[in-house]
């Protein structure tokens, strides 16, 4: 039975019962897709995308897109109704049926072979509506809907979470700055594909753009403590740099010193104070104690500050070869296994 809908009034939405494929060209996985369909009541004019999931973020993002494409905002949208929104079902099988021997190796590439389907859609012109679905909804459906918000909605997350001792919060692997005040409090992450933001107490105190590079740090320089701020121009390549103009060994000793840290960051203290030395000493005896250092195992600024003020730069670590052997008669002499 045909039913009739107002223009503007409904907008039947629904995944097809049958899904699409997409193919991993680096390891060949097959990853199934959905197929969200989309079609106004009053014209059947359609509109249709494939995504991996049928997941809250992709189910509403699905929906902001469709209306994107239609322009407007009908009054009702109605979900899995297939027998009302007939448009559906006959955009569920048109599509299904093209694609289901084709082979597409990206989303992007599936969505733009949909695409080009659904517009052929539209524009044929059927004998049960007398016209093209893109002619209808012109002339009768597209003044009918409502406007679109100025600012399209952006899916977003919340997650509590604890700042850190070194005031960034976590959100999926990535550390975001807040201001040091926060150090311990609870505040809350709201994130989107494109942005993190932190509120505390209701108040936004802090905004990123959001990264996918796991481990690392975006910080703020406004967010450090003033302590802190002396050392945000640095950068780990600018210290190697610095300490290779002293010596070798000052290279390396800065080199481990950085490398052993979970961050890098997290030496950049106790590199700069060995730079600094020399300063207060020439950079030959800054190189030999940093010399030294190697030799004995030590990783800090401390160390080397202490070779140089207690003159031991110049003498060398004992070999194991110069220690006395201990005598006593409980313990065996080499002659005992010969």
């Amino acid at each position: 039975m045909r039913q009739l809908h107002a223009a503007g009034e409904r907008m039947f939405v629904d995944y097809a019962g049958k899904t699409l494929e997409v193919i991993d060209g680096t390891t060949g996985e097959v990853r199934v897709c959905q197929l969200f369909v989309a079609a106004l009541g009053a014209s059947s004019y359609t509109y249709a995308e494939a995504t991996f999931t049928q997941s809250l973020v992709d189910w509403i993002g699905s929906h902001v897109r469709a209306f994107s494409f239609f322009t407007g905002v009908a009054s009702l949208t109605v979900s899995d109704n297939l027998k009302s929104g007939v448009g559906v079902q006959v955009a569920t099988r048109w599509i299904t049926a093209k694609l289901r021997n084709r082979r597409f190796f990206s989303l992007t590439e599936l969505n733009s072979a949909i695409l080009e389907l659904v517009m052929h859609l539209n524009n044929r012109v059927t004998r049960h509506l007398g016209a093209s679905r893109r002619l209808l909804f012109d002339e009768i459906e597209r003044a009918a809907l409502k406007r679109l918000p100025v600012e399209p909605y952006v899916y977003a997350e919340w997650k509590e979470v604890r700042v850190g001792i070194d005031y960034h919060i976590e959100v999926d692997r990535h550390y975001y700055s807040v201001p040091f005040r926060l150090l311990r409090e609870v505040v809350w992450a709201r994130f989107t594909a494109r942005t993190v933001e932190a509120f505390h107490r209701g108040k936004r105190v802090a905004a990123h753009m959001r990264s996918s590079v796991p481990r690392k740090h975006t910080t703020v320089r406004e967010h450090m403590p003033s302590s802190h701020q002396r050392y945000a121009d640095w950068t780990p390549e600018r210290i190697k740099r610095q300490a290779a103009e002293i010596g070798r060994n000052t290279a390396a000793l800065v080199e481990i010193i950085m490398r052993e840290r979970t961050h890098p960051e997290q030496g950049f203290r106790a590199c700069m104070g060995i730079t600094k030395l020399v300063k207060s000493y020439s950079s030959e005896r800054v190189e030999a104690a940093c010399e030294r250092a190697l030799q004995i195992g030590a990783r800090s600024f401390t160390s080397v500050k202490s070779i140089l003020k207690n003159n031991l730069e110049t003498k060398r670590p004992k070999a194991a070869t110069d220690v006395s052997a201990i005598t006593h008669n409980n313990i065996r002499g080499p002659g005992y296994f010969h």
